[in-house]
């Protein structure tokens, strides 16, 4: 009797109207007890020995007046978490918030409710979580909205908007999207109508940029005259450790994006001194010209040339394809000092891996995300963390074997398109297309 009259007082203080008239004759406290009502339920929901407690009793409430049944009709329940059934109501209205526009509100609510004691009792964290995702990126699509009315004409201020924020936004798309495959059940129907929304505003976002990069890069050409490109890379970042027959690897990490590799740097800064170059990718953007365009000596002698309908990217008149033909350019500047190698292969061989005496340049190749995203977008969105972390640990065993320095370089990015349809939990993103 004391737990129905201290939870329903609870309840009831907090319900905006007058509780059903089923529910006139329940006994409750005065109001003037409110605040200590409402302090004792608090100590008791935070409390660690009382939690468990606190649950079974208010189940036992809640059935026994039949407070979901005879609420059914009552829109607003209220703010504070008496009873499991209000997890619900709150959820919903965060959705209905959240899609009218009302960004502020929604996150008042989610700031409530997230962390719920019939969140974490009742099952519903991933629900949550999601809706925690959908907000913050509906709430970063806003505000780069609201800062950039209209995108720069620009070449390099595009860019150093994309720079800035614009990779902020893809960051975050991605791991809604990983979130998503991530599930283990499906999600709240007023959960699953707002992420439509907040995936909707993305690709609405994706396209105007694309747009108004293809206007620029039409008007300017490519790369923006701030930026190096991909062709510079190896002089730049790799000839001056080769110059003091210093120990470097040379990681070519295909569909690396940029906003990845800012991920990959906060993933290896507690053990390494790292940095990170945003860098034009060469056009077009496939994987055997990006690749040839991270050679030696490309800045100078890269080409593209037609035979047979397609383009092949040459080096000093050398067709550069595939990775023997890289191998081969590499080794017509460099001899014996160079060694290539799949990243999988020097993971798995470690210390057992051959490294002849002579080789200051060890390139390790992986094709893991390309592959994955050509294959199946779900499976890329799951490679993804798989792949950084490979490239962590190959950090560290590359440092076990005597390398000071590693460069990490990628050919081109990629854009994630279309979001959750509207039935099925998975395959949340249809198609992994490349930035061009």
């Amino acid at each position: 009797e004391a737990w129905r009259f201290i939870l329903f007082s609870e309840f009831v203080f907090d319900l905006p109207d007058a509780p059903p008239e089923s529910l006139a004759k329940v006994p409750k406290a005065d109001k003037a007890a409110m605040d200590l009502i409402y302090d004792l339920c608090d100590r008791l929901r935070d409390s660690q020995q009382a939690r468990e407690t606190y649950v079974d009793h208010a189940h036992e409430v809640a059935d026994e007046l039949r407070l979901k049944t005879l609420t059914k009709e009552v829109e607003d329940l209220g703010d504070r978490d008496t009873f499991a059934f209000e997890e619900r109501s709150f959820l919903r209205r965060f959705a209905e918030t959240a899609l009218s526009g009302d960004v502020g509100k929604a996150d008042e609510i989610l700031r409530g409710h997230r962390d719920s004691i019939w969140v974490t009792a009742g099952g519903s964290a991933q629900d949550w979580e999601m809706a925690s995702r959908s907000l913050e990126l509906l709430k970063t699509i806003e505000d780069f909205r609201r800062e950039n009315a209209a995108f720069p004409s620009k070449l390099e201020e595009l860019v150093d908007v994309y720079l800035a924020t614009g990779r902020r936004i893809d960051t975050l798309h991605r791991e809604f999207h990983q979130a998503w495959e991530e599930l283990d059940d499906e999600p709240a129907p007023e959960i699953r109508k707002l992420a439509e929304k907040v995936d909707a505003g993305y690709v609405e976002l994706a396209s105007d940029r694309v747009m108004a990069f293809t206007a620029a890069v039409t008007r300017e050409n490519w790369p923006p005259a701030n930026m190096p490109s991909n062709r510079e890379v190896f002089e730049k970042f790799v000839n001056p450790a080769l110059d003091k027959r210093e120990r470097i690897a040379y990681l070519l990490v295909d569909s690396l994006r940029y906003e990845l590799a800012l991920g990959l740097q906060a993933n290896l800064e507690d053990s390494f001194e790292c940095e990170t170059s945003a860098v034009a990718a060469q056009l077009p953007t496939i994987t055997p010209v990006g690749m040839a365009s991270l050679m030696p000596d490309a800045k100078e002698k890269f080409a593209l040339k037609e035979r047979k309908g397609e383009l092949i990217p040459m080096i000093d008149e050398q067709p550069v394809v595939n990775p023997g033909d890289r191998l081969e350019c590499l080794k017509k500047k460099l001899g014996d000092r160079v060694q290539m190698e799949k990243l999988d292969d020097f993971l798995q061989q470690g210390e057992n891996l051959n490294l002849a005496e002579t080789v200051n340049l060890l390139v390790l190749r992986t094709t893991e995300i390309d592959q994955a995203g050509e294959t199946d977008p779900s499976l890329a969105l799951r490679e993804i963390p798989r792949s950084l972390g490979k490239l962590k640990r190959a950090m560290r065993l590359l440092r076990e074997r005597g390398f000071r320095t590693a460069v990490v370089a990628t050919d081109h990015g990629f854009v994630l398109i279309e979001g959750p349809p509207s039935t099925g939990k998975k395959s949340a993103v249809r198609r992994l297309a490349r930035d061009k």
